[in-house]
């Protein structure tokens, strides 16, 4: 078992996105070491998180585009007299 913890904890740590999931697990990198079993959740669910971390840089340009022409029309928009 110690040296399945030990090769999850080296693999993990050599992800190239290791910060994210560790924030994304509100841990710190270092905890890693003393806790075999954040490793293993990181190793287990890693694709995944690798997969959301896609998927929110994609719909980042997206978004920039959805608010840059929503601005627009708010900056044309004549919403009257607020008392």
């Amino acid at each position: 078992m110690v040296e399945d913890d030990l090769r999850k904890r080296n693999t993990v740590l050599k992800y190239q996105n290791i910060k994210e999931f560790c924030e994304f697990y509100t841990i710190e990198v270092s905890e890693i070491a003393s806790h075999p079993e954040y490793a293993a959740r990181i190793e287990k669910y890693h694709e995944s998180l690798d997969e959301l971390i896609v998927g929110y840089s994609q719909m980042g340009g997206l978004n920039q585009e959805i608010c840059s022409i929503f601005g627009k029309c708010d900056f044309d928009a004549d919403y009257g007299v607020v008392d």
